[in-house]
C-alpha cells in the first residue's frame, strides 16, 4: 500500500483492521509503518497477559508500560502472574513489582485487573506497593483480583466503581478480610474467592459471599462472567474442576441463592 493510501484510511478502520491481527502482526506494523502505530498499538495493548520471570518478554514489556505512559493509557484489561516461589529471587522480584506499581499509576483505561503476586515473605513490601498505587484511583477498576494479603479493604474504599472482587486465598488472611470488608460502611462489590487444595495449578475451592452488604442482585452472573472472561495460564479456574464450594449465607431465607449457583455455573445441587 502506497504511503498516501495507507494515511487516508480513517483511524477507526485502521483499528478494526488490527482486531484481526495476532499481537505479532500487531507489533510488526506497529513499526513498519507510521500511519498504523498508534492504532496497531491501541489494539496490541488494550488487553495484556504478563507471566512475570527474570530476564523474558513479558519483564520487557512491564518495563515499557512503566516508562511510557501513552502506551499504558491503551491498557483496559491487565493479568499478570509471577511463579509462586520467586521471592527466592528476590531482586529480580522487587524489581518487577516496582515496574508493576509504576505502570498501573500510568493506566488510565484500566477497568479490569488481575495480579497474583508471589507467595509473600514477611518482609515483602509488594503488597504495600501494589496497594498504593490502586488506592490512589489513576485508574477506575470495574474487576479487580488479587492476593487476599494486600490491604483490600483500602483499595475497596478508594476503588467505588469496583462491581466485582476476586481473592486469591490460600485461607490464612480470609477470615480476618471478611471481617474487615463487612464492617466497611458502604456497599461492597461482589465477593468471590478462590483456593487450590491440591497439587494441580488450578483453584478447585470457590467461596461466594452473599451474606456481604452489595447493591449487586446479580452476584452470581457477575462471578460468573468474571471467571469466563479471565486468560490466566498457571493458575486457572475452571468450574468443571471445582471440587468444594462454599458460601456465606446470612440465614437460610437465602436459599434461592443456590439454585442461581446451580444455573450460572453448571453445578448440580440438591437442596
Amino acid at each position: 500500500m502506497h504511503d498516501n493510501a495507507a494515511m487516508l484510511l480513517p483511524s477507526e478502520l485502521k483499528h478494526h483492521i488490527g482486531t484481526f491481527c495476532t499481537p505479532r502482526s500487531l507489533a510488526s506494523l506497529a513499526q513498519v509503518h507510521t500511519s498504523y502505530r498508534e492504532e496497531a498499538e491501541r489494539v496490541l495493548y488494550k488487553k495484556i497477559y504478563l507471566y512475570i520471570w527474570k530476564h523474558s518478554g513479558e519483564m520487557r514489556c512491564l518495563d515499557t508500560l512503566s516508562s511510557n505512559s501513552e502506551k499504558a493509557a491503551f491498557v483496559h484489561s491487565l493479568t499478570v502472574e509471577f511463579p509462586s516461589n520467586w521471592n527466592k529471587n528476590r531482586d529480580e522480584s522487587v524489581r518487577a513489582v516496582v515496574a508493576l506499581s509504576s505502570a498501573l499509576c500510568l493506566m488510565s483505561a484500566l477497568s479490569d485487573l488481575r495480579v497474583r503476586l508471589p507467595n509473600g515473605q514477611l518482609d515483602d513490601p509488594s503488597p504495600e506497593r501494589i496497594t498504593d498505587s490502586l488506592r490512589h484511583q489513576h485508574s477506575q477498576l470495574r474487576t479487580l483480583c488479587c492476593n487476599d494479603y494486600l490491604d483490600i479493604p483500602a483499595i475497596v474504599e478508594n476503588q467505588r466503581q469496583l462491581q466485582v472482587l476476586g481473592i486469591y486465598s490460600n485461607g490464612r488472611f480470609l477470615p480476618d478480610l471478611l471481617k474487615r470488608l463487612e464492617a466497611m460502611p458502604f456497599s461492597l462489590p461482589t465477593v468471590f474467592a478462590m483456593e487450590r487444595n491440591s497439587a494441580l495449578p488450578t483453584f478447585n475451592h470457590l467461596e461466594i459471599f452473599p451474606a456481604l452488604p452489595t447493591n449487586n442482585f446479580k452476584a452470581c452472573e457477575a462471578i460468573a462472567e468474571a471467571i469466563h472472561v479471565d486468560v490466566s495460564r498457571q493458575m486457572i479456574l475452571e468450574t468443571t474442576r471445582v471440587v468444594q464450594m462454599s458460601i456465606w449465607l446470612k440465614d437460610f431465607s437465602e436459599i434461592t441463592f443456590i439454585r442461581d449457583i446451580a444455573f450460572c455455573f453448571n453445578i448440580p445441587v440438591e437442596l
